[in-house]
């Protein structure tokens, strides 16, 4: 039982026949009263029913600390409401962490976060939810052949055996980019391709030698012709628990949570008024400097994920503000949900879907939402499997689950202007703010995405934030979420060089020396105004190496580049073996 409770506000409700009742909100020290462990979680919540017998009104915060806590102990549940929770109804039960930064709640990687039947008025504020364990992998394709794969596991990833489930789904591979900092799913030509599972039964992984494990596909003559050597694979294979698993009940609520190697969670039997604000699901920290290319094996929220036939329709099924990258299955779906909303959210890398609508589900709304490398699926449009874009959807208007009855007066954008056009860098870490106007003014969805065609140059944020990483010239691209439109801007990055000036005479002469134009596509024109003295021109790569040398002969001069890719060179001006004139040049398309 706990020590002490701490009464933070007394009120009034008022009831029928002019009876009334003391309510309270009280604030319980979850590490003070009962230790923050699965036993202590346990015990609080067993004496906040015995609370709500009495005085079922209350609203009663489970405060838990900054700091990171075991929460694994016994049985398949971290936190466990499978008795039910019911307050009255004006009642409350509010875990609060300290911050999504601050607490962290480590469950054992197979066991649910939390699960329960019959809970009512239940909340969860401010911390961060996460696995023991690594629970995704990933690596380099070393060979492919009739029924199998053989990949190079990245180092410090887990192996394909550690990952294993032995049952018989569950287990996909697909094609991302090879980046260290955001591997991106691969769309096209990409499908999930299923593996460790023949005639019925389990068909692990084996260790070829050193990192590198032969993986057998579920058909024995399936070749994965568009798989290449060196391409990058993520690798999935679901054995995790669910982040919350709630059958019948009404008024869960997530604000600010970050979830973290985990990330499906279920409501069932149509449990209504479920909330996420603020949350995230992420991939977790970098390996070795490899960020995951899979946040999770499975997917995000399920909203009334069906139980069996004649499940229970849900309502107001709510994601706001909320951030969820690179899930293992669809990324949010709704089952028998009339009534959901996807509002200010990022929907980053669906593995399966972005965002689902089956066959039963009605009015779902997607609004102001950028769907990143995601897509739109709805069953009742489009059981060929065709997908929609979100303003695709709008356009859909009354023909299925994505009719955006909260969008009904929606003006669409028609065009995106970035400015300035070119913005020229001169210091490694420089920034510059690019300004995306969104035409008409009063459009609807004005959400856009940046992106940088190389980021060695320069990267850019989700404001149009640019940042000088390396000399050269890139393109920054913005692409309006609503329709698709694009316009770029030209970055680049020359930083100056101090003249080499060995003397007043040199310094004379030098600037008699006129070069132009730089930047060049092709051509590079070299005037001198007196040659008198023999000259030469090199041009050498960052690193000094000679590329071109050409002996300047007459006071015009023509330098031909096409020998050169794009890029930054260095031009010197040569009286024998003395640098007079050093100068950066750029080549570009």
């Amino acid at each position: 039982m706990k020590k002490k409770l701490t009464i933070i506000t007394i009120f009034t409700v008022t009831m029928l026949f002019g009876l009334s009742l003391k309510a309270s909100t009280e604030v319980w020290d979850l590490q003070a009263l009962y230790g923050i462990t699965q036993d202590g979680i346990a015990n609080a919540i067993s004496d906040a029913k015995s609370h709500f017998s009495s005085n079922p009104n209350d609203t009663i915060i489970i405060e838990i600390a900054a700091g990171t806590y075991d929460i694994s102990g016994s049985g398949s549940h971290g936190i466990d409401l499978t008795s039910g929770l019911k307050p009255g109804p004006n009642g409350r039960l509010i875990f609060q962490g300290a911050g999504m930064e601050e607490t962290t709640l480590v469950f054992e990687t197979r066991q649910r976060m939390m699960s329960g039947f019959n809970v009512y008025q239940l909340e969860f504020r401010d911390m961060h939810m996460t696995c023991s364990t690594m629970t995704v992998t990933q690596g380099t394709v070393v060979s492919v052949s009739a029924g199998e794969i053989v990949l190079d596991i990245e180092e410090g990833f887990p192996t394909p055996l550690e990952l294993f489930n032995d049952w018989g789904q569950g287990r996909y591979l697909r094609r991302y980019t090879k980046s260290q900092t955001d591997p991106q799913l691969i769309q096209d030509n990409n499908d999930q391709e299923v593996w460790g599972w023949r005639n019925g039964a389990a068909f692990h992984p084996e260790l070829v030698s050193g990192n590198q494990w032969r993986i057998f596909l579920n058909s024995t003559t399936r070749v994965l012709n568009n798989y290449s050597v060196g391409d990058y694979v993520g690798i999935k294979s679901k054995h995790e628990g669910e982040i919350y698993w709630f059958a019948t009940g009404n008024d869960l609520v997530f604000r600010n949570i970050k979830w973290t190697q985990s990330s499906r969670g279920l409501v069932r039997n149509g449990f209504s008024n479920v909330g996420l604000y603020g949350c995230r699901i992420e991939r977790a920290a970098p390996i070795n400097g490899q960020t995951p290319c899979l946040s999770t094996p499975s997917g995000g929220p399920q909203m009334n994920q069906p139980l069996s036939t004649g499940n229970s329709v849900s309502t107001n099924m709510v994601l706001e503000d909320c951030f969820i990258d690179s899930p293992g299955d669809d990324n949010i779906a709704f089952f028998n949900v009339t009534g959901g909303v996807v509002k200010n959210c990022i929907i980053r890398n669906g593995f399966a879907r972005g965002i689902l609508a089956t066959v039963d589900a009605s009015d779902i709304c997607v609004t102001n939402t950028v769907m990143e490398n995601a897509y739109l699926f709805d069953e009742s449009v489009t059981p060929d499997g065709t997908y929609f874009t979100v303003s695709e959807a709008t356009s859909e208007l009354g023909k299925g689950a994505f009719n955006q009855f909260c969008a009904a007066n929606v003006i669409n954008a028609t065009n995106v202007m970035v400015s300035p056009s070119s913005v020229t860098l001169d210091s490694l870490g420089q920034s510059f703010q690019l300004a995306a106007d969104v035409s008409p003014t009063d459009a609807t969805y004005k959400v856009v995405l940046w992106s940088s065609s190389d980021p060695s140059v320069v990267d850019v944020d989700e404001n149009g934030i640019v940042t000088a990483n390396g000399e050269g010239t890139t393109t920054v691209t913005v692409v309006t979420i609503d329709g698709n439109f694009t316009s770029s801007a030209t970055v680049t990055v020359m930083i100056p060089i101090p003249p080499i000036i060995t003397s007043a005479q040199n310094r004379t002469r030098t600037s008699a020396i006129n070069i132009f134009p730089n930047p060049t596509t092709s051509l590079l024109n070299i005037n001198i105004q007196e040659t008198r003295e023999k000259l030469s021109a090199v041009v050498v790569d960052l690193s000094g190496r000679e590329l071109i040398r050409k002996e300047l002969e007459t006071e015009r001069n023509i330098f031909n580049l096409d020998s050169l890719p794009v890029g930054v060179y260095l031009l010197r001006i040569k009286r024998g073996n003395l640098i007079i004139e050093n100068k950066r040049i750029l080549k570009t398309q």
